[in-house]
């Protein structure tokens, strides 16, 4: 019935047993400075599982609401604090500072871990795992800046052109030419 507390040993079972036959977890960092998912016993035990299962057992998917990841994204433009806050919260983090709703379940979770891989095994792939999911965010979108800001460079071009300020406008698309070129291709397909 529910409300009734199970126990752990049952429901570790049953836990281990429908992560694997579900074939995918989904793990939800926000806010993203500090991820309420890595403070959660269960939600670390279920990113290790899924993380020490073969892929074709079990994906594991990270994601971010896309308005946390554009304010990760502009606290990483801004300034080099935004990483830096990122990787403090998540050399932070640890199951042995995690917490569950049932006490039981955090003693449970961790001598679990401790006869599995040990604690400092544990943390360090959830940790790796985390970090280079943050990193390729970061990466996609550090990647793209360039056209991004040619294609604001070229809207404004054309903002003076259409004023027929040419001169001004001529420097503009020559500069949004020259950098485009050493790119390899163009942002502007959009801009119009």
């Amino acid at each position: 019935a529910r409300g009734d507390v199970v126990p752990f040993e049952d429901f570790k079972h049953v836990f281990e047993g429908r992560v694997r036959s579900i074939k995918k977890i989904v793990a939800l960092m926000m806010p993203w400075e500090s991820p309420t998912y890595l403070t959660r016993s269960w939600c670390m035990y279920e990113m290790h599982t899924a993380i020490k299962a073969d892929a074709d057992a079990c994906e594991l998917e990270i994601c971010m609401p896309p308005r946390q990841e554009a304010l990760f994204i502009e606290s990483i433009i801004q300034s080099s604090e935004g990483i830096q806050d990122v990787w403090r919260t998540i050399s932070e983090v640890s199951i042995l500072t995690a917490r569950a709703t049932i006490e039981e379940d955090e003693r449970g979770i961790l001598k679990l871990v401790n006869e599995e891989v040990g604690q400092a095994d544990f943390d360090a792939r959830v940790k790796q795992h985390v970090q280079r999911w943050f990193l390729y965010v970061a990466s996609k979108h550090v990647a793209r800046l360039p056209f991004t800001f040619l294609a604001s460079c070229f809207k404004l071009g054309r903002l003076f052109s259409d004023l027929h300020i040419n001169e001004t406008a001529m420097s503009i698309f020559e500069y949004c030419w020259e950098h485009r070129a050493a790119l390899g291709s163009t942002p502007f397909q959009n801009a119009a």
